[in-house]
């Protein structure tokens, strides 16, 4: 096999492209499953009936971050082309993940007994026959039989295995961003590493995820001064030290600080307090469901997303007492109303990232140089962890669709906010934690600053009311529930009860 010159996936297939290989080095396995992730959901948002099956034998990286690990030791696809069980009792479809993942399952032949089964390519060519899209994620060991060979359209090459020869199309390349180090996020300039290359989503989502608490697990079924894993979460990662749950909620301070000067130490002398606080009471899990049509229904966005900034109140001592009765004093909506009205309005999925960091220091001064340089764009706190690291990403701004998203990042590296204008700081950060709804500026600002004395960063979005302005405050931008946990996990700490929603309404900038 004569090897080739790479050329860099551009995140599109023929049309004619169904069966498609996703190769990686073995000993990158790691690394190589969020590029394998970010290739699959960029795919299956555009095509739909898209399915990933893992030929490696479980637990695996892609097991867990499809959140499969606790069928990884089951049967799997092994199981299922052995006859021994159904295709819907191994497939895995999260409520935030456009695609079907199949877990190879423990295969007893090893991944090599699986690539070379008889099996597998009747499973293949019945995707192929019914218009499906399948990509075959394989390591370099894999030795795909004859027949499997040729049912696939082409492969692409992920990581740092070369591109060659196999006798089919190479539809591209996707290399890790950096070599450094072999870690993936370590410096805040090595940002793309984080994630691994993520492209551009399209703005077609999966259905609205609805968490319901379920019951603690008993002391007999998880050791003492542990917290019960999610029974229904998906890909949700080992929690990460308490020094990046510090770091996390000090840098929840130092945004509330840039948005109102004097709150950066109260917050921070509440946070060594709060993390004590988890160690006493663990809070109640939750699980990832979705919702039923008729709650689907009721979420359509109508396009509502007024930008107008309301007019100040008119002083209550200007107002003689003699002047109205109390008849006449218009009354503010319920909390119900302003709730019915958010799940009218427009969907806002898209930011820009703009750095993530693991110094609190170091990401307030970039939130402060941010604002200095465009202070009329939102500017949102997230705090996630990638590989058990716990990082703030600074995200910038919540539009509704792509090519917005795309406008304002090249507005943004105009600026000097953004480092550069590249696809991948394009982020579909669909969900937020809702932490109330209000029909008055006045208390969705109380509700902020009451957040960000507890350490918790937040920020609000609008949508209208009979005309006026109202506002629901969020927790966070994510993707999905995985990379949301922190934040529960720091709600949780200062006992708030949040569910993770769709973020709806229109954008104000968080001023000081």
């Amino acid at each position: 096999m004569s090897a080739r010159a790479p050329i860099p996936f551009t995140w599109e297939l023929p049309g004619d492209a169904r069966i498609v290989a996703l190769v990686f080095q073995r000993s990158e396995a790691e690394r190589s499953a969020t590029a394998v992730d970010a290739i699959a959901t960029s795919i299956a948002r555009r095509r739909g009936r898209t399915l990933v099956l893992n030929s490696e034998s479980g637990p695996s990286p892609l097991d867990e971050l499809a959140g499969a690990s606790e069928r990884a030791d089951s049967g799997g696809m092994a199981g299922f082309l052995g006859g021994q069980s159904g295709l819907s009792g191994i497939a895995i479809r999260r409520a935030d993940c456009p695609y079907v993942y199949l877990p190879a399952g423990q295969v007893p032949e090893g991944v090599v007994g699986l690539l070379e089964s008889a099996a597998l390519e009747r499973f293949v060519s019945r995707v192929k026959e019914q218009g499906g899209t399948l990509f075959i994620a394989m390591s370099d060991r894999g030795r795909p039989s004859p027949g499997l060979l040729g049912l696939l359209d082409g492969y692409i090459a992920v990581g740092t295995i070369p591109p060659e020869d196999h006798g089919m199309r190479c539809y591209g390349h996707v290399p890790f961003e950096s070599t450094d180090s072999e870690a993936l996020s370590v410096a805040p300039e090595a940002e793309p590493m984080e994630d691994a290359a993520e492209p551009p989503a399209e703005p077609e989502f999966p259905p609205e995820p609805v968490l319901r608490p379920i019951p603690e697990p008993g002391p007999d079924e998880a050791p003492a001064g542990s917290r019960p894993e999610p029974a229904g979460a998906r890909g949700r990662r080992p929690r990460a030290p308490l020094v990046a749950a510090l770091t996390i909620a000090a840098l929840a301070a130092g945004n509330w600080w840039a948005y109102r000067n004097g709150w950066f130490d109260r917050a921070i002398s509440r946070v060594g307090s709060l993390i004590a606080a988890r160690q006493e009471a663990p809070a109640t899990p939750v699980t990832l469901v979705e919702d039923g049509p008729a709650a689907q229904a009721a979420a359509t966005p109508d396009g509502i997303s007024p930008e107008d900034t309301p007019p100040e109140d008119r002083p209550l001592d200007d107002i003689a007492s003699a002047d109205v009765s109390p008849e006449d004093v218009p009354q503010a909506p319920d909390e119900a109303s302003v709730a019915a009205a958010f799940e009218s309005a427009a969907e806002r999925p898209f930011s820009v990232l703009i750095g993530s960091f693991t110094d609190p220091a170091e990401a307030a001064e970039r939130v402060a140089e941010a604002r200095a340089l465009r202070g009329e764009v939102l500017y949102v706190m997230a705090p996630t962890t990638i590989r058990e690291v716990g990082y703030l990403r600074i995200l910038a701004g919540a539009v509704a669709t792509a090519a917005e998203a795309s406008a304002l990042m090249e507005e943004l590296a105009a600026a000097g906010v953004a480092r550069e204008a590249t696809p991948w700081l394009l982020r579909p950060v669909r969900f937020g934690y809702d932490l109330g709804v209000f029909a008055e500026r006045p208390g969705m600002e109380a509700r902020i600053a009451e957040l960000a004395a507890l350490g918790i960063p937040a920020y609000s979005l609008e949508t209208a009311l009979d005309g006026t302005p109202v506002f629901r405050v969020y927790g966070g931008a994510y993707e999905n529930e995985a990379a949301a946990a922190p934040m529960r996990d720091l709600l949780e700490a200062v006992g708030e009860t949040a569910t993770l929603i769709v973020r709806r309404g229109g954008a104000a900038p968080s001023t000081p």
